[in-house]
């Protein structure tokens, strides 16, 4: 109950306040943006290794929810610097880096909550957020135009609730609503079993010397599909449509799902977690490029 509740009040803060943070990048630019999160995400991170009860976890997940965002600021600096015939290769490759950490993160965690226990491992993975921000900071450079403000006169002829629906009316289309609602229910399937994988893993293997590196590897394997697949799938989407990519893999994904609930063993979990993870690896990059295709 508490894992669930941390890492849901997190990502919930932060489905509220990705939307300001996209105003704000339109508006004074993206890398900022990105600074912003990989900092914020250092303190935030490394600070959890102070906490001494559940609720102090949970308050340092709701202000990084609320600060940080990595994921969503390098994926809108990407998609706004990249040419668009090359969009599903770029995302691709970001997405192939993502889901490269995931696969890394969650063995070597497992691994150093076993050694070193876990409030060491969150200063290292603040340590490394800082290093992502440090890098940034000194090799990514953004070519950024503010989108030209409305003149005065077109500002008076119309009331503000006018102007606000004018300038949403492009975001809340039938195309970009429907890949709203993919990419949610893309993250609801693999976020609504994350916190219980440990406990599964352990279920299916009472008595495992490594309990948390065990489940480190079953939560990786899947990562390390999808960053196969991540790039793989998005330059096949550059030449012949993100849109078939997207419905393939989406139905593919729902077919390896389900099977998990009947796994005997750990090493059966972890099988379908790889295939699964194929498909997964291409959903993300080609509903991104949907997007960016379809967004002003």
């Amino acid at each position: 109950l508490w894992s669930g509740l941390i890492n849901a009040g997190g990502a919930g803060v932060m489905a509220l306040t990705a939307p300001i943070w996209g105003v704000v990048a339109d508006r004074h630019g993206r890398r900022m943006m990105l600074l912003r999160a990989s900092f914020a995400g250092a303190c935030t991170v490394g600070l959890m290794a102070l906490a001494t009860s559940p609720w102090q976890l949970l308050g340092l997940r709701l202000v990084e929810g609320a600060l940080t965002g990595t994921v969503t600021a390098a994926t809108v600096l990407v998609a706004t610097t990249t040419p668009r015939a090359r969009l599903g290769f770029a995302l691709g490759m970001l997405q192939t880096a993502i889901f490269a950490g995931s696969s890394i993160g969650p063995l070597v965690g497992g691994l150093l909550a076993d050694r070193i226990g876990p409030r060491p491992t969150f200063v290292v993975a603040g340590s490394l957020l800082a290093a992502a921000g440090v890098m940034t900071l000194l090799i990514v450079r953004e070519k950024f135009v503010p989108t030209p403000r409305t003149t005065i006169d077109e500002t008076e002829a119309l009331s503000r609730w006018a102007r606000i629906r004018r300038d949403a009316a492009p975001l809340f289309g039938p195309a970009v609503v429907t890949l709203i609602v993919a990419l949610f229910a893309i993250r609801f399937a693999a976020m609504a079993v994350q916190p219980i994988v440990p406990l599964f893993v352990a279920a299916l293997a009472p008595g495992a010397a490594d309990p948390a590196a065990l489940a480190g590897v079953v939560l990786g394997v899947l990562g390390v599909t999808s960053a196969l697949s991540a790039v793989v799938l998005g330059r096949v989407g550059d030449r012949r449509g993100h849109r078939a990519i997207l419905v393939a893999c989406v139905a593919a994904a729902g077919l390896l799902y389900l099977p998990m609930a009947l796994a005997g063993g750990p090493w059966q979990l972890a099988a379908l977690q790889a295939a699964f993870g194929f498909a997964a690896g291409g959903m993300i990059p080609a509903a991104n490029a949907l997007v960016a295709d379809l967004t002003p």
